[in-house]
């Protein structure tokens, strides 16, 4: 005779399973709990069969569905595990569901192999079967101490996070955990394991009911995005009238020293006010390309994409940028990487560079005096290089009761520090990114921050070091190369034409695309194509899909480089899809300009 119990707990977890699938009205269902749902009611399943097999005396069969049913518990309570840590996710990074997502499904793999791995033992250890359907020895005990373990660990878990979830999800959370607790020690003493296995649908009927039930959740999130919006909402006004003065800052500074150039005769007073034309210019960049960065990373539309990389060249234009942002009169810029940082990776260097050159930017920033330091280190384990990468500085340094607020959106640019938000964009990427970031600070001495991040090694060969100051431009003779530049607006036309005017290179403006067809169907002995996107009529990306229709049928091929102003993260690696060879932002930064005249005119 089945018992009643066990067919009354498959029911329950059969029940739940399709309830919580098929609810349409549960939007984000937790990965986590799905998996307890599954492996309670197949758990179940597996026990039922196995008692039927037991009852026509096929003992084989019947053991080796004990096994099943067993391996699935261990997968339950290590899920189980996982759930309580998915709910510390949701606390801690609330209304950000692309992290949540991706910090869970990390979690859930790496459970779910480390579960299965550990379910192999049972199918070689021995066990009997005896009366009442009671399964004793070695596996019985195997799965209590396993059990135990991750119980204990949830404890743990639990009572360290206690202060970062709320009082009423905690007190939920301890219940399932408790009884969880209950039915190992009832196993330790009677080894019946239906009984078990049937308590465990009551968990995942109590965690429904308690937190996952879409009302329940629809009621959680309410109240949560309620003191989220009004804390916000405060925030925000603060940050709003912080921001315009950020704004208008260095727009005042490139309109003030405009008007001072205009009426100046000394050659050397004209310079020196360029330069600080062109400071204030590449913070109010900075600032407008943070607000478009933090805007997408919280839309969920900043992707991130893996392609091998040059580490040293990454390294050095960081450095190289760095360099030209930082007052070399009063601010020493000391730059070392050690010596077993592989020559390529693979990874998103784009958004490592971003995330480095906020740091670095934050830093000559708020560094008035003194030095910065950029280090860069390695510790290779196999395939896998952990980069450790920090950016020291000798400035005013981060109160206590504001360290924990730099990296927040809103807090970054609203405190008294007047950390800008940088540190929230580097703290965004770097968990899109499963990397870390830690900050060690000292008020009247300076900060440093640090992140570490895991690359896959393509190339074992370490990177090696030139002599060259790459703080400066090493311009070369371009003679007898011809570039095309190609935008709808003149004065862009006329900026990059003067950029390139040390390289003496022959250059050819348009400023439609249908215009740099018409040339290139007379005369298409160019070099590089600089091409701006963004152009009425026909766009950059509909004037190179053309190009390269004409290039296949007149048989040459020459690189475009796409020229715009959509600098935002993550632009890069979609123009490269779309065909262009290279990117280059504007405002054009002779660094990179730089780059890529060596890369195209050289070879």
């Amino acid at each position: 005779m089945i018992f009643r119990f066990e067919v009354l707990g498959l029911f329950i977890s059969y029940f739940l399973l399709c309830l919580y699938v098929f609810n349409t009205n549960i939007k984000k269902k937790n990965i986590f709990y799905k998996s307890l749902l599954i492996c309670c009611f197949v758990s179940q399943l597996f026990y039922l069969i196995s008692f039927v097999f037991l009852n026509i005396n096929n003992i084989i069969l019947s053991k080796l569905f004990i096994r099943f049913t067993l391996s699935s518990l261990l997968i339950f309570i290590t899920m189980l595990f996982g759930y309580i840590y998915s709910k510390h996710l949701s606390i801690k990074y609330s209304m950000k569901e692309s992290i949540i997502f991706s910090k869970s499904k990390t979690m859930f793999i790496s459970l779910l192999a480390i579960s299965i791995l550990f379910s192999l033992y049972l199918f070689t250890a021995n066990f009997d079967i005896i009366d009442s359907f009671i399964v004793s020895g070695d596996v019985t005990r195997y799965v209590y101490l396993y059990s135990l373990f991750f119980i204990i660990i949830s404890f743990l878990f639990m009572i360290f996070n206690v202060f970062k979830l709320n009082k009423k999800m905690y007190l939920s959370l301890y219940v399932p955990v408790g009884i969880s607790l209950f039915l190992i020690i009832l196993q330790s003493g009677l080894y019946k394991a239906g009984f078990v296995v049937s308590g465990y649908s009551f968990i995942v009927l109590y965690i429904y009911v308690m937190l996952e039930n879409p009302d329940v959740n629809l009621i959680e999130h309410l109240r949560v995005a309620k003191i989220s919006a009004e804390t916000d909402n405060e925030k925000k006004s603060k940050f709003l009238e912080k921001l315009s003065r950020e704004i208008r800052t260095p727009i005042s500074t490139i309109d003030g020293f405009s008007q001072v150039i205009l009426n100046e005769k000394n050659i050397d007073n004209i310079k020196e006010d360029a330069r600080d034309i062109r400071i204030a210019s590449t913070n109010l960049v900075d600032l407008i390309n943070g607000i478009m960065d933090i805007s997408m990373i919280e839309s969920g539309k900043m992707e991130i994409k893996n392609r091998d990389y040059d580490t040293l060249e990454m390294l050095e234009n960081i450095s190289s940028v760095a360099k030209n942002l930082i007052n070399k009169e009063k601010i020493k810029f000391n730059v070392s990487y050690g010596e077993n940082i592989p020559k390529v990776l693979n990874g998103d260097s784009e958004k490592i560079k971003r995330v480095l050159l906020n740091l670095l930017s934050n830093a000559s920033q708020y560094t008035e005096k003194g030095e910065i330091n950029f280090k860069v280190t390695a510790v290779n384990n196999g395939n896998i290089c952990r980069l450790i990468m920090s950016v020291s500085d000798t400035g005013k340094g981060i109160p206590k009761e504001e360290m924990n607020n730099i990296f927040h959106k809103y807090d970054s640019v609203n405190n008294k520090n007047g950390n800008g938000l940088g540190l929230a964009i580097a703290s965004n990427l770097l968990d899109l990114m499963n990397g870390k970031i830690d900050v060690d600070s000292v008020v009247g001495e300076g900060s440093t921050f640090t992140i570490t991040i895991d690359q896959k090694v393509i190339s074992n060969e370490s990177i090696t070091l030139s002599n060259e100051d790459k703080g400066e431009i090493k311009t070369f003779d371009a003679s007898g190369k011809r570039i095309i530049i190609v935008d709808d607006n003149k004065l862009n036309l006329k900026v990059a034409s003067k950029l390139l005017i040390p390289y003496g290179v022959e250059v050819v403006m348009a400023d439609s695309g249908e215009e740099f067809l018409d040339l290139m169907g007379k005369d298409h002995n160019f070099d590089l194509v600089l091409m701006d996107d963004m152009m009425p009529k026909m766009s950059g990306t509909e004037t190179l899909d053309t190009f390269r229709k004409i290039e296949r049928i007149d048989g040459y091929n020459i690189p475009v480089v796409v020229l715009t102003a959509n600098a935002v993260s993550g632009m890069k690696d979609k123009y490269l899809d779309k065909g262009f060879e290279d990117y280059l932002a504007k405002p054009i930064d002779k660094f990179e300009l730089n780059r890529i005249l060596k890369k195209y005119l050289k070879r």
